[in-house]
């Protein structure tokens, strides 16, 4: 009896069937980078859109002021909230009024 080596791999078809393996494994990788992209991508637009947001609702409406009215309202805010007293309030709302 003569065995005869047809030259086919010493896995026989699991040669192929790695392979088919290995594009999976790219089109699997590419996915992954691909969602990774995404999270990323959607993390810095929300931190993005945080942010605004809260700098949006720090300023009021600054759309309606004049920038000659941007002094008053920030000396405001701060007697408001108590950093500066009544006297420095007026000296320097009367320090804005000259010319």
């Amino acid at each position: 009896m003569v065995l005869e080596w047809n030259g086919g791999s010493a896995m026989g078809d699991m040669g192929d069937m790695m392979n088919g393996m290995g594009a999976w494994m790219a089109v699997s990788a590419v996915f992954c980078v691909a969602l990774l992209a995404l999270v990323v991508y959607g993390a810095v637009a929300a931190t993005r859109a945080f942010l605004q947001h809260r700098r949006s609702i720090g300023s009021g409406s600054r759309a309606t002021s004049t920038e000659s009215r941007e002094p008053r309202e920030i000396l405001q805010r701060r007697y408001a909230a108590g950093e500066i007293d009544e006297d420095e309030y007026f000296r320097r709302i009367s320090g804005l009024e000259q010319p």
